[in-house]
């Protein structure tokens, strides 16, 4: 990977995945390590929420492989599956096998929807405390 720094200046980095951000163009650059969980976030929800459990101290990973289903954002040392996708009429069916399915392997499921993502949050949060302490 090679990055520009400056007019005609590059550094060349290898096997280092690294992000670079300024937030004011006089400001100094700084480095700030990849995150290749956040990466695997799909949509701006799952970014959201996987920001804000990270800053609150869980450990998340993202798209979780369990059977044949995939896990949206998964607290794994608690086993707490979140999921974060609007429901659909013809998926209902589907998300209730998959919520079944997961249930049956010792997995608890939260459904955290986009329209009620910062409304409810503070719940949601309730509940994964509550399922963390169990």
């Amino acid at each position: 990977m090679t990055l520009l720094l400056g007019v005609g200046t590059a550094l060349t980095l290898l096997a280092i995945p690294v992000i670079f951000f300024s937030f004011r163009e006089d400001s100094p650059l700084m480095l700030v390590p990849a995150d290749p969980e956040r990466e695997k976030c799909e949509n701006p929800t799952q970014l959201w929420l996987y920001d804000s459990l990270k800053m609150r101290g869980f450990v998340v990973a993202a798209k979780v492989p369990c059977g044949p289903y995939e896990i949206d954002l998964a607290l794994l040392s608690h086993k707490i599956a979140v999921y974060c996708e609007p429901p659909t009429t013809a998926g209902k069916v589907f998300d209730q096998r998959k919520k079944r399915y997961l249930r049956q392997n010792g997995w608890r499921t939260i459904d955290i929807r986009p329209q009620n993502l910062y409304r409810d949050f503070q719940q949601n949060l309730r509940k994964i405390d509550v399922y963390r302490q169990n």
